[in-house]
């Protein structure tokens, strides 16, 4: 979108984008619950931005309500997000006012930046806590769904998981970018 300077792509870049933040901490930690988005939000926030100092957690707070929520749950963000290029980072805030300014195309580069550097972490065979934890919450992610009719009549979806000595084959993504060197 940014190369091809298509107007007012802001919203659209962090609609697809302000899912990385949870997303990432789920999986550096392993989490398997449906739930706690705040918190992995906001971990992932940290996680991605590590310069943001302790003193700004209210930046996270704003973020995730704001951002995260407004385009999740309204479509669009919430008042008091202004989306400005001309900025020096991808984010800054306010505390007085409590406005949050975003360069959406400074926040997708940062994001793609640092994805780059998980991946690169999850690729030493050393980390082996934290491969263990991406491949959990992949499986998690992956494993098959399928319709039963479990004598009722009626079909729900039910989750099945291959035996832990076989990887499921919707996880050879995984294996490949856990195996990569």
């Amino acid at each position: 979108m940014r190369e091809r300077g298509i107007p007012h792509r802001g919203f659209a870049q962090l609609a697809i984008i302000v899912s990385y933040l949870e997303m990432i901490a789920k999986y550096k930690d392993g989490y398997l619950g449906e739930s706690e988005s705040s918190k992995y939000f906001k971990q992932g926030m940290l996680y991605t931005f590590s310069e943001i100092p302790d003193n700004e957690k209210d930046l996270l707070e704003v973020f995730y309500k704001h951002v995260r929520n407004g385009l999740y749950h309204l479509g669009i963000t919430r008042p008091k997000v202004i989306l400005f290029d001309k900025i020096p980072g991808s984010i800054g805030f306010h505390h007085e006012n409590g406005e949050l300014v975003t360069s959406p195309d400074k926040f997708v580069n940062d994001i793609s930046i640092r994805f780059e550097a998980f991946s690169q972490e999850l690729r030493k065979p050393t980390n082996i806590e934290l491969r263990r934890n991406f491949e959990a919450r992949f499986n998690k992610d992956n494993a098959p769904k399928y319709a039963t009719n479990n004598g009722t009549g009626k079909h729900r979806l039910q989750r099945t998981s291959a035996p832990p000595h076989v990887p499921h084959p919707s996880c050879q993504f995984a294996h490949k970018l856990l195996s990569h060197q």
